[in-house]
């Protein structure tokens, strides 16, 4: 049997997109680079004999200073370019992860605005890519869920979870088509209602129904265009 020393190991990091939506708009938590300079994604290397989520932990107590289950992390997937580091030869397993604003503002990480597929200044290594591709797969879930990265702390009205739908996708949604998909996946809180902003008028309390029950239409929700 060959001896795993004949081969040449990549190093293995455990990297994490913490997202959040505030001000209606979406937001990424991001770590200060090596030495103190720029912005990058918060991760670190996995430790000999260590599982990947291990590192997820680690990155969510050590850099990030947050008690959260790893487990909330979700797989979003392997980044191999051998170019992606120039420190050297290394692999990124990235983990999504959405957050209250009110979780995301204990953090020590800084908290960003996503633009279009990014934000406004460069990453370090290859984290704009990884942000992008997280971007892509939390829209697709925003797309047909209401709010599946848990970005509402609390019981929600339809307005409140259709502004944390658009902060998400940027972009306004049709309210009327809006509350027939997303209606069904939810269940109202007998008895509880919200004051609206400036009319006064009582409106409906949501939480988000069992996730087993939810059906996808794969239908882009329509724009209000």
């Amino acid at each position: 049997m060959d001896s795993l020393d004949s081969y040449p190991s990549p190093h293995v990091a455990a990297d994490l997109v913490p997202l959040t939506v505030a001000d209606g708009a979406l937001w990424v938590l991001l770590a200060t680079g090596p030495d103190g300079r720029g912005l990058a994604l918060p991760g670190r290397f996995l430790r000999p004999k260590r599982r990947v989520l291990n590192g997820v932990a680690e990155v969510l107590q050590e850099k990030a200073g947050l008690d959260i289950d790893p487990h909330q992390a979700t797989w979003l997937g392997l980044f191999d370019d051998p170019r992606r580091d120039p420190r050297g030869w290394t692999i990124s397993a990235a983990f999504v992860l959405g957050l209250p604003w009110e979780a995301a503002g204990r953090s020590r990480l800084q908290a960003v605005p996503v633009v279009g597929d990014g934000v406004q200044r460069d990453l370090l290594y290859d984290h704009g890519e990884i942000l992008s591709a997280a971007l892509d797969a939390v829209r697709e879930e925003y797309e047909q869920f209401p709010d599946p990265r848990g970005f509402l702390s609390g019981p929600f009205t339809l307005g409140q979870l259709r502004e944390v739908h658009e902060a998400v996708l940027g972009e306004p949604l049709l309210r009327d088509t809006f509350r027939r998909r997303m209606e069904p996946m939810l269940r109202p809180l007998e008895g509880e209602v919200a004051l609206t902003a400036g009319v006064g008028r009582p409106a409906q309390v949501y939480v988000v129904e069992q996730r087993e029950r939810w059906e996808n239409p794969r239908v882009r929700l329509p724009r209000a265009r």
